[in-house]
């Protein structure tokens, strides 16, 4: 029979031979597996036949010898295909199925296995050896910017394998995200020398591939880069930096935008790894690298410039700035000579009083996305006597704006977002014109505060209301008109704001993106009568902080506070929350002192804040919960009590915002869960199962006493009925501890005690947890808690006497409990001199 089964296994391997030479199957086997021995041996079956094709049959006809010895021996054979499907071909033969059967059946999958050996051909015959590593093309050997590393590209080896072949030694890995490619850092490579990389047996280099790698000194390499001011830069500096080389100014490159900077000194600390740059920064701006490595931020140390100024009519002016500048539509900023005058006249926000004194208005006009801030200046009225004007309007003549003509002050002075001043006294000429202003108001934003529900629209010059009716408000499928009853503040001025009313408020709801202002003409006028022309602005929300959660919870006594985003802690006013109970009858304030809340949270802003009140604090919180009448609670949040990280405050119509507050009560009532006398100190120490009021104990109703031959009650002594001692809590509010007086620790102590000593709790003592839940009384004999008693002085001598053989009495110098002077696994008895001879007690 296992002729026959090897004979199958020849005819088997002769038809996988036409298989693999057919195209009627889409897989073909290029590998067999099988088990000679211990080992799982590994055969290039594609090979064998390709070779017995060629009339050299020595592999092949190993394949069928070894093949046929595991399948009579029921070892594994395993066909791997070139489309990488594993079969178990073992299984096929012992089932007489052919290829062509199990090449797509799943019964006959596989998976694997691992290798130990591989058969093939050495010196003309077919043995059994340990696996060669396969022939490995690299492709590319590039060298990197780093020192010591390049960057080799070799399919189908592993970074283990790489690294064992290449001389010298290395470190490889595999890069991330691009395959076949590795990171190898050559060991101990060095600055201008030549390496020439050897590789094992099994790697070859494909033809025009150098493997020499010649590494001149490349630039140190940082990790980190922090602009400090306009003279310093500090440079963090990558590992393994050469101190001296950090130390050598030659050896940073400074860019600004992409323009070289000198470096003209380098201080290097190699303990921090950081070099100290001093460089010169004034007038650059834009992305900072050092050795290719950018700042964490811009550098900007060039200050702004005017590039514009023109009279677009006989009353504004138009002033372009170099970029986006601060304080530039405060009139106190500038002045203006007027040639003709000749006169140079300060500008200012009031009424002139006097000649050179201009009054205007000035507001940004700066167009959406532009790269430049520009500012239209308004005048309004010009001092008497003053020349090179006609009436309030400008002439033909030439004049010259003066920008920053004050001393420069920061918060005040015209500056860019960097800090950098204007230039003090910067001038800008420009020529009056005669064009009469004949275009009314041009609305420039629109804002809506649904918090205060207030609109306010912004002009390119002061505006007046003509009719408010004129305007409304477009958020989605909902219009609402301004009434002429709607109030309105900022009348001549470029920004005027409107008080809407609830109805209003809720017939607008929440703004979408889409929101419009749409203002018809004859809306508003400015100072010359020029009424406005029908205009469409975008309505931007002001988004205030809104109190959108509150809870509280009993098991934790922490009030939780959630906003809509998130508020400043370090000016969170305890004061500006309320807190409420409500009835049929309407809601009353419990009063709550904000000096008894702590704000937990920690961090500079939050939008979830969790207050936690002191005893005196949970104590009003939970006032009323044992009210029946009482059918929720809220908090009322006042106006600022809050604001968020851009400084906008809460506000609310009628001056606070109302949220219900979720309440949580905690009704398990409170145990005592141990109670300890101490000899020591005379306290007697009560504790409880959780925080207990400190405040409301009637100490006349705990008791000691002890119980008697029917396990009832019994008074010990009147002096332990009711206690007079001092009281005090521990920390956690868990334990009282009484420190008992003189006569009632005596009584406490006494040696006539044997059944021990009970605590009793009688009705009235007021003790309760912080969230009123009472203590059971503890008045009866099941209920009252036994007292451990602890001794801490010394026992003091012990004296033993032979009372007859099976008898033996022990004398004590101190009172002892006699739960222990009366325990026998508290004694030894033993034989003087052998301690291990130890005698059985039978009772004490």
């Amino acid at each position: 029979m296992p002729r026959v089964k090897h004979m199958r296994v020849i005819a088997l391997t002769v038809a996988l031979v036409f298989l693999f030479s057919s195209v009627a199957f889409a897989a073909v086997p290029q590998y067999v597996y099988f088990k000679s021995g211990s080992d799982m041996v590994k055969v290039d079956y594609a090979k064998a036949v390709n070779d017995a094709m060629n009339n050299n049959n020595t592999l092949y006809n190993a394949v069928k010898q070894y093949v046929g010895a595991a399948e009579e021996t029921g070892a594994p054979v395993i066909v791997e295909t070139d489309d990488k499907k594993v079969l178990d071909y073992q299984k096929a033969l012992g089932a007489g199925k052919r290829f062509a059967d199990i090449v797509n059946d799943p019964a006959y999958q596989a998976t694997k296995p691992d290798v130990q050996k591989e058969l093939r051909v050495e010196n003309g015959k077919a043995v059994i050896g340990d696996i060669r590593p396969e022939v490995v093309e690299i492709s590319s050997i590039n060298q990197t910017d780093t020192l010591g590393v390049v960057e080799i590209v070799a399919a189908g080896t592993t970074a283990q394998a790489l690294q064992a072949a290449i001389t010298p030694a290395c470190t490889v890995v595999a890069k991330e995200g691009v395959p076949n490619t590795y990171t190898v850092t050559i060991k101990n490579a060095g600055y201008d020398q030549e390496i020439t990389l050897q590789f094992a047996a099994g790697f070859q280099l494909k033809a025009g591939v150098n493997n020499k790698v010649k590494w001149a000194s490349p630039k140190l390499e940082v990790v980190s880069v922090s602009v400090i001011n306009a003279t310093t830069i500090a440079a963090t500096m990558a590992e393994g930096v050469d101190a001296t080389r950090a130390a050598d100014k030659a050896n940073y490159t400074v860019t600004v935008a992409g323009e070289a900077v000198d470096v003209s000194n380098v201080s290097y600390d190699p303990n921090t790894k950081v070099a100290t740059l001093t460089v010169d920064l004034s007038g650059k701006e834009g992305e900072l690298k050092v050795n290719g490595t950018a700042a964490s931020a811009a550098v900007d140390y060039k200050a702004p410039t005017i590039t514009s100024v023109t009279a677009i009519n006989s009353r504004q002016i138009e002033v372009t700035f170099s970029e986006k500048v601060d304080y530039a539509t405060d009139p106190a900023n500038y002045s203006l000579y007027s040639a003709a005058g000749p006169s140079l006249s300060t500008l200012q926000s009031g009424t002139p009083t006097s000649a050179n004194q201009i009054q205007a208005s000035i507001i940004d006009v700066t167009p959406a996305g532009s790269n430049n801030t520009k500012v239209r200046i308004t005048i309004l009225a010009v001092g008497a006597g003053t020349t090179g004007y006609i009436g309030n309007t400008l002439s033909t003549g030439q004049y010259v704006l003066y920008a920053n003509d004050s001393a420069l002050t920061a918060g005040t002075s015209i500056a860019d977002k960097a800090g950098n001043f204007l230039v003090r006294n910067t001038t800008a000429s420009f020529n009056g014109v005669l064009t009469a202003d004949s275009q009314g108001p041009v609305v420039q934003s629109a804002q809506y505060d649904n918090g205060a529900m207030e609109l306010t629209l912004t002009f390119d010059e002061p505006a007046t209301v003509v009719d408010k009716t004129k305007i409304s408000i477009i958020n989605g499928g909902s219009t609402v008109a301004l009434a002429a009853s709607n109030a309105v503040t900022g009348d001549g001025t470029t920004s005027l704001v409107f008080a809407l009313t609830s109805d209003q408020n809720a017939a607008i709801g929440t703004l979408g993106s889409a929101a419009t202002v749409q203002i018809a003409a004859g809306a508003v006028k400015d100072a010359l009568d020029n009424n406005n022309t029908l205009a469409s602005i975008s309505l931007t929300a002001l988004v205030r902080p809104v109190l959108t959660s509150a809870t509280y919870d009993e098991n934790t006594n922490k009030i939780t506070l959630g906003f809509n985003k998130p508020v400043k802690l370090s000016t969170f006013n305890r004061s500006g929350f309320s807190f409420w109970y409500v009835t049929a009858g309407g809601a009353t304030n419990l009063n709550v002192d904000p000096t008894n809340l702590v704000v937990e949270t920690t961090g500079a802003t939050a939008d979830t804040v969790v207050l936690a009140p002191n005893q005196a604090g949970i104590l009003q919180i939970n006032a009323q919960r044992a009210n029946a009448s009482v059918t929720g609670y809220q908090v009322r949040m006042a106006d600022n009590a809050v604001e968020d990280a851009s400084s906008v405050k809460c506000k609310a119509p009628g001056g606070f915002q109302t949220l219900t507050m979720a309440y949580t009560k905690e009704t398990t009532a409170p145990v005592v869960s141990g109670v300890q006398y101490t000899t020591a100190n005379n306290t007697l120490a009560i504790t409880f199962s959780e925080r207990m009021r400190t405040d409301s104990l009637d100490k006349s109703k705990i008791y000691v006493q002890t119980k008697n031959d029917s396990g009832e009650l019994v008074q010990i002594d009147a002096k332990l009925d009711g206690m007079n001692g001092t009281t005090n809590w521990s920390n956690d509010g868990k334990t009282l501890c009484i420190v008992l007086q003189d006569d009632e620790a005596a009584a406490m102590e006494a040696t006539t005690i044997t059944r021990g000593r009970f605590l009793v709790i009688n009705a009235g003592h007021n003790l309760m947890d912080v969230n009123r839940n009472a203590l059971a009384d503890l008045d009866t004999k099941d209920k009252a808690v036994a007292v451990t008693y602890t001794i801490t002085e010394p026992a003091g001598t012990i004296t033993a006497e032979d009372h007859g053989v099976n008898l033996v009495y022990v004398t004590y110098a101190n009172n002892l409990p006699s739960a222990d002077s009366a325990n026998k696994a508290n004694f030894s008895i033993y034989e003087t001199g052998n301690v291990n001879n130890t005698k059985t007690i039978d009772d004490a």
